[in-house]
């Protein structure tokens, strides 16, 4: 039985990403949230307690930090679920671009 949970902060962006994309494929995962300064004493138990990154998802004991990544691990672990990317590459490369562009600038303001 596969262990799935998704740590965030209610009020990032970047937290609603990964939910959206868990919810969308129906992948069972127990939910925590945290602030910006109380952070999850799953992460501290093995894991570098001083990340700074407030989205991040635990599966099988693994840690897989950043949410563009998190997105991409998903994708790539159920691959057999609603597609998360277009098909084709340069639709994929294109995807790729836009939420690296948003990411990037919401950082700041989210920041």
């Amino acid at each position: 039985m596969e262990n799935l949970v998704h740590i965030g902060n209610w009020c990032s962006p970047f937290n609603y990403t990964i939910l959206w994309a868990l919810e969308l494929n129906s992948i069972k995962y127990t939910q925590i949230q945290e602030g910006i300064t109380n952070k999850s004493s799953l992460l501290f138990q093995e894991h570098d307690q001083n990340h700074r990154n407030q989205v991040y998802m635990i599966h099988n004991g693994k840690v897989v930090h950043e949410s563009l990544i998190i997105l991409e691990y998903l994708e790539e672990k159920w691959p057999h679920l609603n597609p998360l990317l277009p098909k084709y590459s340069y639709e994929r490369a294109m995807a790729r671009f836009w939420a690296n562009f948003a990411h990037h600038k919401l950082f700041f303001i989210f920041n």
